[in-house]
Protein backbone atom coordinates (compact mmCIF):
# COMPACT_ATOMS: atom_id res chain seq x y z
CA UNK A 1 0.00 0.00 0.00
CA UNK A 2 1.19 3.50 -1.09
CA UNK A 3 1.43 5.12 2.63
CA UNK A 4 1.99 8.79 1.50
CA UNK A 5 -0.73 8.42 -1.00
CA UNK A 6 -2.74 7.77 1.50
CA UNK A 7 -1.99 9.73 3.99
CA UNK A 8 -2.25 13.17 1.34
CA UNK A 9 -5.91 11.90 0.89
CA UNK A 10 -6.66 11.34 4.51
CA UNK A 11 -5.21 15.01 4.90
CA UNK A 12 -7.39 16.92 2.16
CA UNK A 13 -10.69 14.79 3.25
CA UNK A 14 -9.57 16.09 7.11
CA UNK A 15 -9.88 19.70 5.03
CA UNK A 16 -13.05 18.89 3.03
CA UNK A 17 -14.21 18.32 6.05
CA UNK A 18 -13.65 20.78 8.44
CA UNK A 19 -14.02 23.48 5.85
CA UNK A 20 -18.12 22.18 5.09
CA UNK A 21 -18.56 21.88 9.13
CA UNK A 22 -17.13 25.95 9.39
CA UNK A 23 -19.05 26.68 6.57
CA UNK A 24 -22.77 25.26 8.24
CA UNK A 25 -21.80 26.54 11.65
CA UNK A 26 -21.08 30.04 10.06
CA UNK A 27 -24.53 30.01 8.21
CA UNK A 28 -26.00 28.40 11.20
CA UNK A 29 -24.80 31.09 13.66
CA UNK A 30 -25.15 33.77 11.20
CA UNK A 31 -28.64 32.98 10.15
CA UNK A 32 -29.58 32.40 14.07
CA UNK A 33 -28.30 36.28 14.37
CA UNK A 34 -31.00 37.39 12.08
CA UNK A 35 -28.06 38.89 9.30
CA UNK A 36 -29.63 39.43 6.13
CA UNK A 37 -29.23 36.67 3.20
CA UNK A 38 -30.33 35.91 0.01
CA UNK A 39 -33.65 33.51 -1.12
CA UNK A 40 -30.87 31.25 -2.66
CA UNK A 41 -28.33 31.43 0.75
CA UNK A 42 -31.75 30.52 2.99
CA UNK A 43 -33.12 28.01 0.10
CA UNK A 44 -30.19 26.09 0.67
CA UNK A 45 -29.48 26.16 4.26
CA UNK A 46 -33.24 25.00 4.77
CA UNK A 47 -32.78 22.44 2.54
CA UNK A 48 -29.85 21.42 4.49
CA UNK A 49 -31.90 21.46 7.96
CA UNK A 50 -34.98 19.44 6.27
CA UNK A 51 -32.51 16.38 5.16
CA UNK A 52 -30.90 16.30 8.43
CA UNK A 53 -34.67 15.13 9.59
CA UNK A 54 -35.72 13.93 7.06
CA UNK A 55 -38.68 16.60 6.44
CA UNK A 56 -40.22 17.09 3.15
CA UNK A 57 -41.05 20.49 1.67
CA UNK A 58 -44.41 19.30 -0.22
CA UNK A 59 -45.35 22.92 -1.04
CA UNK A 60 -44.33 25.82 -3.85
CA UNK A 61 -42.87 28.10 -1.27
CA UNK A 62 -44.86 31.34 -1.82
CA UNK A 63 -43.48 34.95 -2.90
CA UNK A 64 -42.84 37.27 -0.54
CA UNK A 65 -42.50 40.84 -1.81
CA UNK A 66 -45.38 42.04 -0.08
CA UNK A 67 -45.32 44.91 2.49
CA UNK A 68 -47.58 44.59 5.24
CA UNK A 69 -48.03 46.07 8.49
CA UNK A 70 -50.60 44.90 11.64
CA UNK A 71 -54.05 45.67 11.75
CA UNK A 72 -56.62 46.36 13.94
CA UNK A 73 -59.66 44.24 14.66
CA UNK A 74 -62.41 43.73 16.98
CA UNK A 75 -64.63 40.96 17.84
CA UNK A 76 -67.97 40.28 16.68
CA UNK A 77 -70.59 40.05 19.64
CA UNK A 78 -73.06 37.22 18.20
CA UNK A 79 -76.50 38.58 18.49
CA UNK A 80 -78.81 35.41 19.26
CA UNK A 81 -81.67 37.06 18.04
CA UNK A 82 -80.12 35.34 14.61
CA UNK A 83 -80.80 31.91 15.28
CA UNK A 84 -84.31 32.73 16.87
CA UNK A 85 -86.19 30.46 14.61
CA UNK A 86 -83.95 27.54 15.15
CA UNK A 87 -83.48 28.24 19.66
CA UNK A 88 -87.57 28.75 19.42
CA UNK A 89 -88.63 26.48 16.86
CA UNK A 90 -86.10 23.59 16.23
CA UNK A 91 -84.96 23.44 20.21
CA UNK A 92 -81.42 24.66 19.43
CA UNK A 93 -79.01 25.28 22.37
CA UNK A 94 -77.13 28.25 21.88
CA UNK A 95 -74.80 29.64 24.39
CA UNK A 96 -70.70 31.05 25.03
CA UNK A 97 -67.92 28.16 26.01
CA UNK A 98 -65.28 29.03 27.34
CA UNK A 99 -66.28 33.02 26.86
CA UNK A 100 -64.24 32.89 24.01
CA UNK A 101 -66.67 31.98 20.90
CA UNK A 102 -70.63 30.86 20.56
CA UNK A 103 -71.70 27.49 20.31
CA UNK A 104 -75.09 26.62 18.44
CA UNK A 105 -76.32 22.58 18.74
CA UNK A 106 -79.32 21.60 17.09
CA UNK A 107 -80.26 18.58 15.04
CA UNK A 108 -79.48 19.05 11.04
CA UNK A 109 -79.64 15.73 8.78
CA UNK A 110 -77.40 15.61 5.50
CA UNK A 111 -78.70 14.62 2.22
CA UNK A 112 -75.47 11.98 2.42
CA UNK A 113 -73.76 12.15 5.00
CA UNK A 114 -70.47 12.88 3.35
CA UNK A 115 -68.00 16.00 2.86
CA UNK A 116 -69.27 16.83 -0.39
CA UNK A 117 -73.26 17.47 1.32
CA UNK A 118 -71.57 18.77 4.67
CA UNK A 119 -70.13 21.79 2.24
CA UNK A 120 -73.61 21.92 0.66
CA UNK A 121 -75.22 22.55 4.04
CA UNK A 122 -72.58 24.57 5.59
CA UNK A 123 -72.75 27.30 2.33
CA UNK A 124 -76.83 27.22 2.29
CA UNK A 125 -76.72 28.08 6.23
CA UNK A 126 -73.96 31.05 5.96
CA UNK A 127 -76.44 32.50 2.74
CA UNK A 128 -79.67 31.76 4.75
CA UNK A 129 -77.89 34.13 7.72
CA UNK A 130 -76.19 36.42 5.62
CA UNK A 131 -72.97 35.29 6.55
CA UNK A 132 -71.37 34.49 3.25
CA UNK A 133 -70.12 37.66 2.08
CA UNK A 134 -66.90 38.90 2.03
CA UNK A 135 -64.24 38.22 4.88
CA UNK A 136 -65.02 34.18 4.86
CA UNK A 137 -63.51 31.52 2.99
CA UNK A 138 -63.61 27.85 3.43
CA UNK A 139 -60.56 26.91 4.90
CA UNK A 140 -60.74 22.94 5.15
CA UNK A 141 -63.28 20.18 4.87
CA UNK A 142 -62.57 16.35 6.38
CA UNK A 143 -64.31 13.20 7.47
CA UNK A 144 -62.82 11.39 10.73
CA UNK A 145 -64.72 8.59 12.63
CA UNK A 146 -66.72 10.86 14.65
CA UNK A 147 -67.89 13.69 12.50
CA UNK A 148 -67.52 15.77 8.99
CA UNK A 149 -65.82 18.87 9.86
CA UNK A 150 -66.08 22.10 7.69
CA UNK A 151 -64.25 25.04 8.66
CA UNK A 152 -64.04 28.70 7.39
CA UNK A 153 -61.71 30.87 8.09
CA UNK A 154 -61.79 34.79 8.12
CA UNK A 155 -60.08 36.32 5.20
CA UNK A 156 -58.75 40.05 4.91
CA UNK A 157 -57.79 41.38 1.41
CA UNK A 158 -57.05 37.84 0.08
CA UNK A 159 -54.64 37.26 3.34
CA UNK A 160 -56.38 34.64 5.89
CA UNK A 161 -57.31 36.10 9.33
CA UNK A 162 -56.64 34.20 12.37
CA UNK A 163 -58.42 32.73 14.76
CA UNK A 164 -61.05 34.29 12.47
CA UNK A 165 -63.22 30.80 12.32
CA UNK A 166 -66.36 29.22 12.03
CA UNK A 167 -67.14 25.47 12.01
CA UNK A 168 -69.59 22.84 11.46
CA UNK A 169 -69.25 19.72 12.85
CA UNK A 170 -71.96 17.26 11.20
CA UNK A 171 -71.73 14.11 13.95
CA UNK A 172 -73.08 10.74 12.57
CA UNK A 173 -76.08 10.80 15.53
CA UNK A 174 -77.51 13.60 12.97
CA UNK A 175 -76.60 16.35 15.57
CA UNK A 176 -75.05 19.79 14.51
CA UNK A 177 -72.34 21.87 16.28
CA UNK A 178 -71.82 25.39 14.83
CA UNK A 179 -68.96 27.46 16.50
CA UNK A 180 -68.64 30.87 15.75
CA UNK A 181 -65.08 32.88 16.81
CA UNK A 182 -65.17 36.34 14.52
CA UNK A 183 -62.60 38.82 14.15
CA UNK A 184 -63.89 42.63 12.27
CA UNK A 185 -61.10 44.08 10.27
CA UNK A 186 -61.26 47.70 11.49
CA UNK A 187 -57.84 49.38 9.82
CA UNK A 188 -55.06 49.84 8.85
CA UNK A 189 -52.78 52.49 10.08
CA UNK A 190 -49.96 50.77 10.95
CA UNK A 191 -46.63 51.25 8.85
CA UNK A 192 -46.00 48.61 6.10
CA UNK A 193 -42.96 46.84 6.53
CA UNK A 194 -40.76 43.85 4.66
CA UNK A 195 -41.40 40.24 5.33
CA UNK A 196 -39.47 38.00 6.46
CA UNK A 197 -38.88 35.13 3.66
CA UNK A 198 -41.40 31.77 4.03
CA UNK A 199 -37.75 30.21 4.24
CA UNK A 200 -36.59 31.89 7.41
CA UNK A 201 -40.50 31.37 8.76
CA UNK A 202 -39.28 27.81 8.14
CA UNK A 203 -35.84 28.29 9.98
CA UNK A 204 -37.54 29.76 12.96
CA UNK A 205 -40.13 26.53 13.32
CA UNK A 206 -37.20 23.99 12.72
CA UNK A 207 -37.15 23.01 16.55
CA UNK A 208 -40.64 22.45 16.91
CA UNK A 209 -41.06 19.94 14.07
CA UNK A 210 -40.48 16.31 14.33
CA UNK A 211 -38.29 13.67 12.28
CA UNK A 212 -40.06 12.84 8.85
CA UNK A 213 -42.90 15.44 8.69
CA UNK A 214 -44.22 17.35 5.82
CA UNK A 215 -45.04 21.16 5.23
CA UNK A 216 -48.11 20.81 3.11
CA UNK A 217 -48.84 24.56 3.16
CA UNK A 218 -47.42 27.83 3.67
CA UNK A 219 -49.78 30.52 3.65
CA UNK A 220 -49.30 34.36 4.36
CA UNK A 221 -52.20 36.38 6.55
CA UNK A 222 -52.87 38.01 9.82
CA UNK A 223 -52.62 36.12 13.07
CA UNK A 224 -54.43 36.76 16.90
CA UNK A 225 -55.37 34.83 19.07
CA UNK A 226 -57.17 35.74 22.48
CA UNK A 227 -55.19 34.55 25.67
CA UNK A 228 -56.51 31.77 27.53
CA UNK A 229 -57.67 34.38 30.80
CA UNK A 230 -59.06 37.51 28.86
CA UNK A 231 -62.67 37.37 27.63
CA UNK A 232 -63.96 38.37 24.47
CA UNK A 233 -66.28 41.10 25.84
CA UNK A 234 -63.47 42.78 27.52
CA UNK A 235 -61.13 42.94 24.28
CA UNK A 236 -62.66 46.09 22.48
CA UNK A 237 -59.45 45.97 19.92
CA UNK A 238 -56.70 44.04 18.99
CA UNK A 239 -53.68 43.93 16.74
CA UNK A 240 -53.30 41.31 14.60
CA UNK A 241 -49.87 40.86 13.16
CA UNK A 242 -48.69 39.74 9.54
CA UNK A 243 -47.58 35.99 10.43
CA UNK A 244 -47.11 32.94 8.28
CA UNK A 245 -49.07 29.86 8.68
CA UNK A 246 -46.87 26.77 8.19
CA UNK A 247 -49.47 23.97 7.71
CA UNK A 248 -48.12 20.33 8.05
CA UNK A 249 -49.44 17.06 6.95
CA UNK A 250 -51.75 16.04 9.82
CA UNK A 251 -53.02 19.10 10.03
CA UNK A 252 -50.89 20.66 12.74
CA UNK A 253 -50.76 24.93 11.88
CA UNK A 254 -47.76 26.52 13.14
CA UNK A 255 -47.32 30.36 12.96
CA UNK A 256 -44.55 32.37 12.86
CA UNK A 257 -44.24 36.97 12.92
CA UNK A 258 -43.85 37.61 9.03
CA UNK A 259 -41.68 40.87 10.86
CA UNK A 260 -38.65 40.71 12.09
CA UNK A 261 -38.46 42.62 15.19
Amino acid sequence: MDWAKAKFILIIAFIITNMFLGYSYYKTKSIAQNEHFSDGEYREYVQMLLEKKNIELKVKVPEHEQRLGPILVKYEMPDKDMYKTLVEDKGAVYEFEGANKSVLTFDAKLKKYDVESAIDYANGFLKLYELNGRGIKLKKASENPEYIEVVYAGDHDGYFLEKSYMSFKFQRDGSLKVERLWLIPEKSIFQKRMLISPYEAIVKIYPELDDSSVISDISLGYYFKLGENLNIKDTKTAKAFPAWRITLSDGTEKYVSALDF
